[in-house]
């Protein structure tokens, strides 16, 4: 295979994971074979096919082998040997409560397998801080070989057709002229911008798997090309994975700490998943999946996205103070929140506070009123290269 797709390495880990289902000659043979059937079907692969042979198998080695090979280069460890590791670290307890004020253990309770993973992320972000070495990085780097002058010509034309194609939104002419840069120079001193760009290729057709490998692979040759990184953000924030795009804008700001579309992309990673954890709470679930009964209109995150959305905050002190409070008090959906804000004194007292910092003094009295006599309070990059 001239390179490793996101599918054919899936394929390869189900053949030979096969093989290793083979080799289990104590278990029952009746299940291993239901076992072997439904990979078969469901990856597509056959380990009596030939073809299936060449491209997934890597025999004579194993993927036992193969699998410890990866652990010890990647240096990653099972999730008990990680936990050992940070065990009485004054320095990683005080990180986890840190992360802990952000509501990351929200809803979670300890000794679940939910709370262990977002625990192994915390842990995994720990040792970056303290190594330098980011989860998002990957750790195998490869050395670009040296090519003849010729090769990185016709590859460097190939990247050009691919730019040309995009700024025609020929987007599958761009992923074949970059794919085609790619096979001629896979490893050379400019393949990195092959990869980055057909990731970009990638996002224009919304195909987001992809441009993750891309990016990775962009990244293996060349881990501070910053491109890379903001389409790997691009990517992983649409497909709903808001963590590695947050820590991939992370880096972008690291590289690039004056560009403004980094933060903005940050920003909006951070903003998705505050309002995902929100609408995955069990109290949101109870009322609806918005936070507040009667849906708030849709208004993402509920009450706690709106005591931390500084433009909403800005308005509502605006109103306050502008003779705005009685048409606020007529608005049914309002008195919903009030309502129900009433009955959480730590979130009505928060809004309170905020609230008052505008200057709304007598719409305080009025929203207090309201709530039943409630106590008042005191780029991403898309350009090619």
């Amino acid at each position: 295979m001239s390179e490793m797709t996101n599918e054919n390495a899936q394929k390869s880990v189900a053949y030979n994971f096969i093989g290793m289902l083979k080799r289990l000659k104590d278990a029952d043979t009746s299940k291993v074979n239901d076992c072997i059937d439904l990979i078969q079907s469901i990856c597509g692969v056959s380990c009596d096919s030939p073809i299936d042979f060449e491209n997934y198998n890597y025999f004579p080695t194993e993927i036992e082998s193969i699998f410890q090979s990866g652990a010890q280069t990647l240096d990653v460890k099972p999730y008990a040997s990680a936990l050992a590791s940070v065990d009485g670290s004054a320095q990683f307890q005080a990180f986890v409560d840190s992360v802990e004020k952000k509501g990351i253990y929200k809803n979670l309770n300890e000794g679940t397998v939910e709370y262990m993973n977002v625990h192994a992320k915390v842990m995994a972000k720990f040792s970056q801080k303290k190594t330098g070495k980011s989860a998002s990085k990957p750790e195998i780097k490869k050395t670009p070989k040296v090519v003849s002058a010729e090769d990185e010509k016709e590859a460097n034309e190939k990247k050009d057709q691919g730019n040309a194609a995009i700024q025609k939104q020929n987007y599958n002419a761009a992923v074949r002229f970059y794919t085609e840069a790619i096979e001629k120079v896979p490893e050379g001193p400019s393949s990195h911008i092959y990869y980055s760009n057909r990731a970009a290729a990638y996002c224009y057709q919304s195909n987001w798997d992809m441009a993750i490998e891309d990016c990775k692979a962009s990244l293996a040759l060349n881990d501070k090309y910053v491109k890379a990184y903001s389409r790997l953000g691009m990517a992983y924030y649409n497909k709903g994975d808001y963590s590695n795009a947050i820590e991939a804008y992370e880096t972008c700001i690291e590289l690039e700490p004056n560009v403004k579309s980094h933060k903005d992309g940050k920003l909006s990673a951070k903003s998705k998943l505050a309002a995902a954890r929100v609408e995955d709470s069990p109290s949101a679930s109870s009322r609806g999946g918005s936070g507040v009964p009667g849906g708030m209109g849709g208004m993402p995150g509920g009450l706690d996205g709106l005591l931390k959305n500084p433009e909403m905050m800005k308005m509502a002190q605006n109103m306050m103070g502008n003779g705005g409070m009685e048409s606020l008090m007529k608005n049914p959906e309002m008195m919903k929140m009030a309502q129900e804000m009433s009955k959480n004194p730590a979130m009505l007292q928060n809004m309170m506070g905020m609230l008052n910092g505008g200057g709304g003094g007598g719409g305080m009295d009025a929203l207090s009123a309201m709530m039943g006599g409630a106590p008042g309070g005191s780029s991403s990059s898309s350009g090619q290269s």
